[in-house]
Order: structure tokens, then C-alpha cells, then sequence
């Protein structure tokens, strides 16, 4: 039994002095215990009328027992003093790391000037070189931070450059394209106003002139090389249609007889049995007092229908001359065209 606790203290490998300290604490515990260890094994019953042995057996539980709960306040005891101890070792060793610590940075610091001032020296460089790479962030590769600081003059100097070169080239192209849109709507406009000076009228999605027709769509997608002839061809056209009036109109009047004027009854039959006559009237007044009469009236130019416009006037569906009422001196309603 007592190998036994020595091998115990032995293999926990604890300084000597706490080896012995140990031994002395438990040893008496030991003795006592190996006693009734003995003792025990030679009380065994068999039988009920054993009385004697089965006291000694009650007596044997009971020092045993005594030992343990002996052993176990030695143990209590002497683990709270291990505890103060080791709070005392930490105590101290604070104490001496707080008393070395600021005196081994320090000759660290002097030890390891040259590395210490190049750290400082990236740092600083790191720092200046961020914020002059802050306007182009957008084109600044992530990992090319952490290292600003490391790359040579040479090699930082490629990377601003190219990153200025991306920014400038953006704004130039952003401006351009301002540039192209306000071109294109400048366009737009011109050509839009081409259309009207042409005569040519917008229906909702294209301009037409009879069998001329330009559509939006393809006014704004077409390049100035393709308007420019595209535009040529259609004021020749419209110049042709233009002389084919004319030449018509012309033919017209050399087989119409010219009247100074025409009565117009109010109700009747309308005057117009006969081939039409063109009344001409170098200045006459509207007159307000003039209505419209229930009977269709024809263009004395080219003979076709009139239509009612303001102020009580008529006006050609076809060549769009406008005839003005008035009532002559013997109070007949006339029309005269205007000229």
C-alpha cells in the first residue's frame, strides 16, 4: 500500500519539497487504512449467530470511513492552499511582466529602428497614395491596396496613370454622348421642319403629300447621307406635282369666261346651271349679315364644291381659293374670289 502512494506522488512529478509535503499528509491515513484493510479480510460471516464478527465488522465501516472523510478535509485544506499559491505566482509574475514589459518595447524599438521607420515610411506612403487614388476608385483593382504601400514609385506611377487615363476617357465619352444627343435632337427638329417646308402634313405617323410620304420611324433612323437624297427626291416630286397643277389650272381658266360678278339667290335654285365664271373683285368687305344657304355652291376656278370657313366666307375643297359674301347696291348677295 505505501509503494503504491509513493508511485502516486512519484508520477505526478511535482517539485520534492511538495512530494514530501504530500507523503506527510497522507501517510497517516495510509497506516491507519492498511490496518483495517487487513483486519477486513479476515472478517467474513456465515452465519446469524456470528454476533461478534458482525460488530467488528461495523466498527471496521465506521474507522474506515473516518479515515476517508479525514483524507478528504486534508485534501480540501490542501487544495485551497494551492489555490492561494497559484493565485501568489500569478500576482508575481504580473508584477514582473508589468515591470518588463515597457522597458523590452522600448529596446525593441531601438533595436529595430531601421525596420520600425521603413514600416512607418510604407505606412505614410500607404496612406498618401489612397487618397490620391480616391477620385478613381471605380477603376482601382480591390487587392491593389494592401499592397499600395510596397509598390515602387514606378509602379504606383502606372497605376494612377491608368486609372486618371480610364476617368478622363468616361467623362469624354459620357460627353460625347451629350454631345450625339443633342445632335440627334437638333436633327430631329430640322428634319421635322424640312417636312412642313416641303408642304407636306403629319397625319399622327408620317408626313404625306399624295404618293409622297416620309414616316417617322424612318426620318429618324436614317442617316444625313440617305435623308439628304431621300429629301432631294421628294421636293423634286412635289416640285412636279406642283407644275402638273399649275398646268392643269391653267388649261381650266383658258376655257372659263371671266365676270366681274355673279348674284347668288338666297333661296332657289343655285346659279351655277351654267359652266362656272370667276367673279374677281379687287377689294370687297365680308359681310356679316351673309348666311349660309341650303344649296351647294361651286368653285368658279375649277368647279369644285365649296365649304363654309369664319367670318361667313367660302372656300374651295380642291385649289383652296376663298370666295368672300357681300351684297351689292341693289342689295343682291354675291361672291367674289379673293385675290
Amino acid at each position: 500500500m505505501e509503494n503504491q502512494l509513493l508511485k502516486v506522488i512519484t508520477d505526478s512529478k511535482v517539485e520534492q519539497s511538495t512530494a514530501l509535503g504530500l507523503q506527510n499528509a497522507f501517510l497517516p491515513f495510509y497506516a491507519d487504512l492498511q490496518k483495517w484493510s487487513e483486519k477486513a479480510k479476515t472478517l467474513v460471516v456465515t452465519d446469524a449467530s456470528q454476533v461478534r464478527e458482525m460488530k467488528m465488522a461495523r466498527e471496521g465501516r465506521l474507522a474506515l470511513r473516518d479515515i476517508r472523510v479525514a483524507a478528504n478535509k486534508k485534501r480540501i485544506a490542501l487544495k485551497e492552499d494551492s489555490t492561494r499559491y497559484g493565485k501568489a505566482v500569478q500576482s508575481v509574475y504580473n508584477l514582473i511582466d508589468d515591470l518588463c514589459t515597457p522597458a523590452e518595447k522600448h529596446l525593441e524599438e531601438q533595436e529595430k529602428f531601421v525596420e520600425i521607420q521603413e514600416e512607418n515610411r510604407k505606412a505614410e506612403l500607404k496612406k498618401v497614395r489612397t487618397a490620391e487614388l480616391l477620385p478613381y476608385a471605380e477603376f482601382v483593382a480591390p487587392g491593389s491596396y494592401v499592397d499600395l504601400g510596397e509598390y515602387t514609385e514606378s509602379e504606383y506611377s502606372n497605376i494612377f496613370t491608368s486609372c486618371k487615363e480610364l476617368l478622363e476617357n468616361k467623362i469624354a465619352e459620357e460627353a460625347q454622348a451629350e454631345l450625339d444627343r443633342i445632335a440627334k435632337e437638333k436633327e430631329k427638329v430640322e428634319r421635322q421642319g424640312k417636312m412642313f417646308e416641303l408642304g407636306l402634313k403629319w397625319n399622327g405617323s408620317e408626313f404625306c403629300y399624295r404618293d409622297i410620304n416620309f414616316h417617322w420611324t424612318d426620318l429618324l433612323c436614317m442617316v444625313k447621307e440617305e435623308f439628304d437624297k431621300a429629301y432631294e427626291g421628294a421636293k423634286a416630286r412635289k416640285a412636279e406635282l406642283d407644275a402638273e397643277d399649275e398646268q392643269a389650272l391653267a388649261i381650266h381658266k383658258q376655257n372659263i369666261p371671266v365676270v366681274t360678278e355673279i348674284n347668288i339667290p338666297v333661296i332657289g335654285t343655285p346659279v351655277f346651271n351654267n359652266p362656272p365664271a370667276i367673279a374677281v373683285l379687287k377689294s370687297s368687305p365680308p359681310c356679316a349679315s351673309f348666311s349660309k344657304v341650303n344649296h351647294a355652291f361651286h368653285c368658279f376656278l375649277c368647279g369644285a364644291k365649296l365649304s363654309e370657313i369664319g367670318l361667313g366666307g367660302l372656300e374651295c375643297d380642291d385649289c383652296l381659293t376663298v370666295f368672300i359674301p357681300f351684297l351689292d347696291q341693289d342689295g343682291n348677295q354675291c361672291l367674289a374670289s379673293q385675290k
